[in-house]
C-alpha cells in the first residue's frame, strides 16, 4: 500500500468514528515528515468526559528514531494539550487522553519498547497519556496494553470504553484493521495491570 493511500485510509477511519483532523497546530518535529492529529470529545458511560487526542507520526525507514526522539515528540505533544488547558491537573473534571502513534514498517528498538511499557499515569490525575507503535509490516501493535482494575482480589474489570487507554488501544487496533484490510487480530504487546 502506498502512502498516500495509507493515511487517506486512517482519515476515513477517524472519520467514521466521529474524529476530526485537526488543522490549528503545525507540529515541527525533528526527523518527522508528517504529523496528523485527530480529536474527539466524548462521554463515557453517562459521566466520565473527557477528549481523545491522536497524534499519527509517519516514521520513515532513513529517519531512525531513538527512544529519546520518541520520548520528546510525545512530551511535546503532552505539553501543547496542556498548555491549552487553564484548569489545574487535580482539578480538572474533563480529562484529555493523549495518545502518540508511531506508525513504521519496522519495529521499534528495545530502548523504545522498554520506555512504551514504562508509561504511567501522572500520579496528580488530570490526564492520561499513551505511546503506541505500529508496524505495518509485522502487523503488530506495541503499546501498554489494556488496563486491568482488579477489586479486592475477587474480580478484575477491565473497563472497555470508559477507561481511555483501553479505548483508544481498541480504536487503534480497528484503525489497523480497516487501513490494511485485516480480518484477523493484530498482536498487541504487554498488558499490564493498575
Amino acid at each position: 500500500m502506498e502512502q498516500k493511500e495509507f493515511w487517506e485510509k486512517c482519515t476515513q477511519f477517524f472519520k467514521n468514528n466521529e474524529l476530526e483532523l485537526s488543522q490549528e497546530d503545525n507540529f515541527q518535529l525533528p526527523k518527522i515528515n508528517h504529523v496528523e492529529y485527530y480529536r474527539k470529545s466524548v462521554v463515557t458511560a453517562g459521566v466520565f468526559a473527557g477528549d481523545d487526542h491522536y497524534f499519527l507520526i509517519d516514521v520513515s525507514s532513513e529517519n531512525k528514531l531513538t527512544k529519546e526522539d520518541v520520548e520528546f515528540i510525545h512530551e511535546s505533544f503532552r505539553n501543547n494539550i496542556n498548555s491549552k488547558i487553564k484548569t489545574p491537573r487535580f482539578l480538572r473534571l474533563r480529562v484529555p487522553n493523549i495518545v502518540t502513534v508511531f506508525i513504521s514498517d519496522a519495529m521499534p528498538e528495545e530502548p523504545i519498547i522498554n520506555y512504551i511499557h514504562k508509561i504511567r499515569r501522572p500520579w496528580q490525575g488530570g490526564e492520561v497519556h499513551n505511546v503506541a507503535w505500529v508496524s505495518t509490516n509485522e502487523m503488530s501493535i506495541i503499546s501498554h496494553g489494556k488496563t486491568f482494575y482488579n477489586i479486592n482480589g475477587y474480580f478484575t474489570l477491565t473497563l472497555g470504553n470508559v477507561d481511555p487507554s483501553n479505548r483508544s488501544l481498541g480504536q487503534l487496533k480497528k484503525m489497523m484493521q480497516y487501513v490494511l484490510g485485516l480480518n484477523e487480530k493484530l498482536s498487541v504487546h504487554n498488558y499490564t495491570t493498575r
